[in-house]
């Protein structure tokens, strides 16, 4: 169920995401208030990069029971290619026989991190 309180975290988490892993290391090792999002985190959010492939960042957090991937958003020319690759792909996923299309772009971003997501 979207709850506000679920809202307000997703909004932090996306905040989140444009500050450096020891920033956020920070917060939640310290007493900074986030609102209640340090309580439903299991542990603190983990940045995932694709070591200057194409400027992706991503992190990840177990909120509540749920895996919770967080993408930054726009900030350099490589992500604004990126955005602007706008073919769609096939997206393959295991164990179903519904293949969605996804974002060209988007895609490649997600490919680029896949080895460190694995590793969740």
């Amino acid at each position: 169920m979207i709850t506000n309180e679920l809202i307000l975290d997703i909004a932090y988490l996306c905040k989140l995401s444009y500050l450096t892993q020891e920033e956020i290391n920070s917060i939640f090792n310290d007493n900074i208030k986030y609102g209640n999002l340090k309580r439903h985190c299991k542990d603190t959010p983990i940045y995932h990069d694709s070591n200057n492939r194409n400027d992706c960042e991503v992190y990840t957090v177990i909120y509540k029971d749920n895996l919770i991937i967080v993408f930054r958003g726009t900030e350099s020319l490589t992500d604004v290619q990126s955005d602007l690759n706008i073919c769609k792909n096939e997206l393959q996923i295991k164990n179903t026989t519904k293949v969605p299309k996804v974002h060209t772009g988007f895609l490649k971003q997600l490919l680029s991190v896949d080895d460190s997501l694995k590793k969740i």
